[in-house]
């Protein structure tokens, strides 16, 4: 062993990193950070297109559930189909079960197509939720309507039957005294429907048109 050897050196290495590993070791990290904030942003984007996608295709077949299809409108095109909302009477309100019953068939559909991105799915499923609720209310509105048309209808076809049996036996008593009471309770249920109450003015007025309609049968 040669003279003054300790076996440890006099300069120890440096173990810091130099400056320029230090910054490239930065420079990487923030990419990562960029491109993780990329991709955070093109899924929601996605997210977003699929769940409006979805709600744009529902309302077009709801509106034509409602509206029926414009092509089919035409007077020389197919058998016509005008939609819900053109239904009238008795029509209206046998066919309101079954509208909407198409319309929640129709959320139901496009939720499961969205299983697959259930964030997509969430935001579609608020969106049809409150669609769907407008949509309800327009259809009560229409059948509530249609329904004053079809007791209407019924009323009148009441009234006219009764004059009709009063006209065919008029010397037979329980024909016009039945025939008289149908008259009277055929016009009184009208009246009710225009809101009047039994013993006021308008129910009075009811009451004696019947009576007038079906002397005059007789």
């Amino acid at each position: 062993m040669a003279d003054g050897y300790s076996g440890t050196p006099d300069v120890l290495p440096n173990l810091e990193l130099p400056n320029n590993y230090q910054q490239t070791d930065t420079k990487v990290g923030a990419s990562v950070q960029r491109l993780g904030r990329a991709v955070s942003e093109v899924g929601d984007v996605f997210t977003q297109a699929s769940s409006d996608n979805a709600f744009n295709l529902y309302q077009q077949d709801v509106t034509r559930l409602l509206r029926g299809e414009p092509a089919q409108n035409a007077p020389d095109g197919p058998a016509q189909n005008t939609g819900y909302l053109a239904t009238n009477g008795r029509l209206a309100l046998d066919e309101r079960p079954n509208v909407e019953k198409q319309i929640a068939d129709l959320k139901k559909k496009y939720l499961s197509d969205l299983d697959i991105n259930p964030m997509a799915r969430g935001v579609f499923d608020r969106q049809a939720t409150s669609y769907e609720t407008q949509t309800f209310g327009q259809i009560s509105s229409h059948a509530s309507q249609q329904s004053d048309v079809w007791y209407t209808e019924v009323n009148k076809s009441s009234a006219d039957n009764a004059m009709a049996r009063i006209a065919g036996d008029p010397l037979n008593p329980q024909a016009v005294h039945s025939g008289t009471a149908d008259v009277i309770n055929a016009r009184l249920k009208q009246a009710q429907l225009a809101g009047a109450i039994p013993g006021d003015e308008v129910w009075k007025d009811a009451e004696a048109t019947g009576r007038r309609e079906a002397l005059s049968a007789q």
